[in-house]
Formats: C-alpha cells, sequence, structure tokens
C-alpha cells in the first residue's frame, strides 16, 4: 500500500487545455437523501440529527471553567496563561464557524479536593478498562462525584458545560486525561443527565494535563460538546485536515464536519444517490467542483448511515479528499490514497500536476481528469471498469502534459546591446620658466609650480 498523499492545488488563473468543459450532470437525489444517519449506538457522530443535548444547538453556550486542587499540590494556582488558553478557544470556535457559534467563559475559583496525584494516576489507568462497567471508579465516576459533592460550592445557573481543569503535575502518561462526556435527558443508564441545585448538567469535559492546556486541545475537547466526534486511531484519518484527528497539528475541519453542524450551507453540497445515480455498468461518472467557492462536498449516500464523500476546501490548503464514512465505527472515516503515476511519484502542490492523479477507493477510484477555468473535472471509475477506462486516463494524461507545456514554455530575455563609452579627450599645454620648457598632458592639464602657461 503506497503512503497516504495529500492533494493540495495551487491554482492559477489561466489554464489552456484541449478538453471541453461538458456541463455537469444534474443529480436527481435530493439533498435530503444525502444526509447521512447519525449512529444510534454512539454518543457523537458524523450525521443527522444532532442530538438536541449537544452545544451545537446554542447560539452563545456558556462553559463553566472549575480549576481543582489537588491535597498534594496546594502551591496550585490558575494562572492567567491558563485562562488565557480558553479565551483563545472560544475565539477559534468562533472562527471554525464563520461567526455562527460563539462560547462564553464564566471562570470559577480554584477548589481544593481531596484527591491526590496518585488517585489521578489510578483514575488514568481505569479510563478505558472501567468504561460501561464499573462507574464508580471511572473517569464517568469522577466528574459526577466531584459535581455531587461540590454542587453548594458551584453556581451552575444558565451553565451549558462544564470543564474540570486539573492539576496534577506527574509526566503525562501517567495522568494525562483530557475526556468529553456528552451526557443525555435520560434518567438512567451510562449517559443520565447530572443533576445540579440550578438544573442538570449535559455537557462535561475533564482535562488533568501536567502543563497548561493547550488551545487546540481544549478546541478538541469542547467541539465533542458540540457534537463532534473523535477521528485519530487509524492510519487512514485526515490527519492535520480536522482537529478532530491531530488536535496538536490541526487547526480546521473538514467541510463535511463543518455542514454537519450547520455551519457550510447546503448550497456547496452534491448528492448522489448510489443507487440511483451510478451505473455500474459505466465507466464512469462525471462530477464537476467549483473552486470558486470556499468549500465544496460531493456527497454519495450508500445506506442509512454510511457515504462516499469527496471535498474541496480553500481553507484547508485547497486540498481535494476523497473518503468513505461509517457512522457504526469508530473513526468513522477512512481516507483515501493517491495512486503515483510510474516511474515515481511526483509531488502534487505544483500547478497542474495533479491532473490525471487517481485516489484509490475500496470500491471506486476517482480520477482527477482536468481543470478548466475554476472548474474542476473528475470522474468517479468504479473500480471493476478501471481496464475500461485507459482512454479516459490517457486523456487526463495528455490534460496535464498540455499544461505543464503551458509553464515550461521558455522565457525569452530582452538584451541589451553594449554601451560604448566615448573616449576621454586629453589636453596638451607647454609650460615654461625662463628658458625652460615642458609638455605637459592631461584631462586637465596644470603647470608644475614655479612655471606658467605659454600662450
Amino acid at each position: 500500500m503506497l503512503p497516504r498523499r495529500l492533494l493540495v492545488f495551487q491554482l492559477v488563473l489561466i489554464f489552456c487545455s484541449a478538453t471541453l468543459l461538458v456541463p455537469a450532470k444534474a443529480f436527481a437525489a435530493p439533498l435530503e437523501t444525502c444526509r447521512i444517519s447519525a449512529s444510534p449506538r454512539e454518543s457523537v457522530s458524523l450525521g443527522f440529527p444532532i442530538k438536541p443535548e449537544r452545544l451545537i444547538h446554542k447560539k452563545t453556550a456558556r462553559i463553566l471553567i472549575v480549576p481543582f486542587r489537588l491535597s498534594d499540590r496546594p502551591d496550585y494556582v490558575f494562572t492567567s496563561e491558563e485562562r488565557s488558553s480558553y479565551l483563545a478557544a472560544g475565539t477559534e470556535i468562533e472562527k471554525l464557524s464563520g461567526g455562527k457559534s460563539k462560547l462564553e467563559f464564566v471562570f470559577n475559583d480554584v477548589i481544593d479536593v481531596s484527591t491526590t496525584t496518585q488517585d489521578i494516576v489510578t483514575l488514568k489507568s481505569n479510563q478505558q478498562l472501567a468504561w460501561q462497567k464499573d462507574e464508580s471508579i471511572s473517569t464517568w465516576g469522577f466528574v459526577r462525584n466531584f459535581v455531587s459533592t461540590q454542587d453548594s460550592k458551584i453556581d451552575f445557573t444558565n451553565i451549558d458545560g462544564l470543564i474540570l481543569h486539573g492539576s496534577a503535575t506527574r509526566v503525562a502518561a501517567d495522568t494525562f486525561i483530557a475526556e468529553a462526556f456528552m451526557f443525555t435527558n435520560a434518567d438512567s443508564g451510562w449517559f443520565r443527565k447530572v443533576p445540579t441545585a440550578e438544573g442538570n448538567l449535559l455537557n462535561a469535559v475533564l482535562i488533568e494535563k501536567p502543563s497548561t492546556a493547550s488551545t487546540p486541545l481544549i478546541v478538541h475537547e469542547i467541539l465533542h460538546l458540540y457534537g463532534l466526534q473523535d477521528l485519530y486511531g487509524t492510519n487512514n484519518g485526515p490527519k492535520s485536515l480536522s482537529i478532530m484527528d491531530e488536535a496538536m497539528f490541526g487547526r480546521g475541519l473538514l467541510a463535511y464536519e463543518k455542514w454537519v453542524l450547520g455551519w457550510v450551507s447546503d448550497e456547496v453540497v452534491q448528492c448522489i444517490d448510489e443507487a440511483v445515480d451510478i451505473d455500474q455498468s459505466k465507466v464512469s461518472l462525471q462530477i464537476q467542483l467549483d473552486l470558486t467557492k470556499n468549500d465544496q462536498i460531493v456527497v454519495i449516500k450508500r445506506g442509512a448511515g454510511t457515504a462516499f464523500v469527496i471535498e474541496f476546501s480553500k481553507s484547508s490548503n485547497q486540498i481535494l479528499s476523497f473518503y468513505s464514512l461509517d457512522n457504526d465505527l469508530r473513526p468513522p472515516i477512512n481516507v483515501y490514497s493517491v495512486r503515483a503515476r510510474p516511474p515515481a511519484p511526483e509531488p502534487l502542490r505544483a500547478e497542474g500536476k495533479y491532473i490525471s492523479s487517481q485516489l484509490d477507493g475500496t470500491k471506486y477510484v476517482l480520477l482527477i481528469s482536468d481543470l478548466v477555468e475554476s472548474k474542476l473535472i473528475l470522474n468517479l471509475i468504479p473500480t471493476p471498469q478501471l481496464p475500461n477506462a485507459s482512454d479516459l486516463i490517457q486523456k487526463s494524461e495528455q490534460a496535464r502534459q498540455a499544461f505543464m507545456a503551458t509553464q515550461q514554455a521558455p522565457v525569452t530575455t530582452p538584451t541589451t546591446a553594449p554601451v560604448t563609452k566615448p573616449a576621454i579627450q586629453k589636453k596638451t599645454i607647454v609650460c615654461v620658466k625662463g628658458k625652460m620648457s615642458k609638455k605637459v598632458i592631461a584631462v586637465k592639464p596644470v603647470c608644475p609650480k614655479g612655471f606658467t602657461k605659454k600662450k
């Protein structure tokens, strides 16, 4: 298997191509068909609808930050740097949403607890072992117990989410916990609501980190409370394209994630019903993306919770992605890799070099056929039809070569005739002193001392 490569487009304003721009097919499927169903088994997933308890349904969500001081950390204080990380996270989420969602943070005083660093070490080791088995020793039980025992000291009025910010100093492997808790309005079960004197708590995060929690980490955990799912755990995730995969390095979201959250409009989404719009006996289905728009999404509906997704996003370095989606899997996304052109893969960052490249899916191959003005021409080829698609692939290679020829045309540098400097004219004078005389030749001749110029 070839390593996964990202297709990055640096678009040019003028592109000469022999390929004719064929009008895009109007797919029959209504957009509602492609609103892939949320998983009934998961508290969050990349499907519709997002559960009503999640923060995405709040235009401005109020989140309470409660720092807690472990009994063996009497010197701990919640620093201005830690506070700034949360405020920056709020700004980042507002930016990701295009101004559609805002966060208001309420900072509680530091609360002293009887918990020790060793208790956090034990809690960390139980994080996976106790999941849905023994709540009393789990992180979920820790959050419930904290709220119950500290309720009288905390005002939860109009609070939509809670973040417990810890103070352990042991190495990250021992105590590092960053976990989101998405409760429901149910009265029983693992995900049941958390009661407080001011109302029920439905969204919480526990961050126990030896050093200051970074802004991307905070954004990642809060976006769980909005309704997004973890995308890490395999080698075929979106990596830095989504902060839900690589919280330390990612800064953005997939266009599809933003669509699920309602942060991009339906106008940028094309819906294809696999059973209706794709004839498996045909060589390919042509798809066009309008690159003048910031985000473009093509959803190919398969089943209730499954789809193939093609997306292009300018905000993610103009990357084209092709991946499968299955909301019953964790992680739900499998990003397809690039098939190299022989004899060796070329860097796909240069202008036009991505034309004729192929993204290898499990059921389809996505061929980048051409770029005509601002339209990216794609062909979705059923894998069994690849032997019959040689002409299509050859034409795409010709389009790539035509593009490269426009980029490699020799540049003529105008030549300038050499400039001939005029010869310097020297003058001759005769200088006399008594019976003696001398000739002086120079540009500006001057007689020696005691001599005078002969007239």
